[in-house]
């Protein structure tokens, strides 16, 4: 609590501003949170059972059917579909039904050298300068 003055000059007490400290603890939780259960190892059973208990397949079935029915209101009063609340809720339910696709992965490797290797091999190979000068001739202008 805090003491502050009103405009006549008596004293009051005013709380301080607890529930933005705790919406922004809150929020950091839930990031973090949200961290731990993007590696799949800490996804535990009881976690699992504890989702499977709160969101029902009925729930479930009826958040995609609001999603593919979702509406939006204009400025002007009209309503008209709500073109991505529906896409999000089609990809919802295509991942159900058949399934997320495999990510592709790419897997670069190599080595880069140092400038002062380049520099080195282009001093001691006539070859390498050759295939250079060739190739930057071929290359058109940017």
């Amino acid at each position: 609590m805090k003491k502050i003055k009103n405009g006549s000059g008596s004293r009051a007490r005013a709380k301080t501003d607890g529930a933005a400290a705790s919406s922004a603890a809150g929020e950091e939780h839930l990031e973090r949170r949200a961290g731990e259960l993007g590696n799949p190892a800490n996804v535990t059973p009881a976690l699992v059972r504890h989702l499977a208990e709160h969101f029902t397949v009925e729930r479930i079935r009826g958040k995609i059917d609001e999603l593919l029915e979702a509406t939006h209101v204009t400025q002007g009063g009209r309503v008209i579909p709500d073109n991505r609340a529906r896409e999000a809720g089609l990809k919802l339910l295509l991942a159900y039904l058949i399934g997320l696709p495999v990510q592709r992965q790419e897997i670069l490797t190599g080595t880069v050298e140092p400038l002062e290797t380049l520099e080195r091999r282009l001093r001691n190979s006539p070859a390498l300068r050759q295939t250079l000068t060739r190739m930057l001739a071929e290359t058109p202008p940017c």
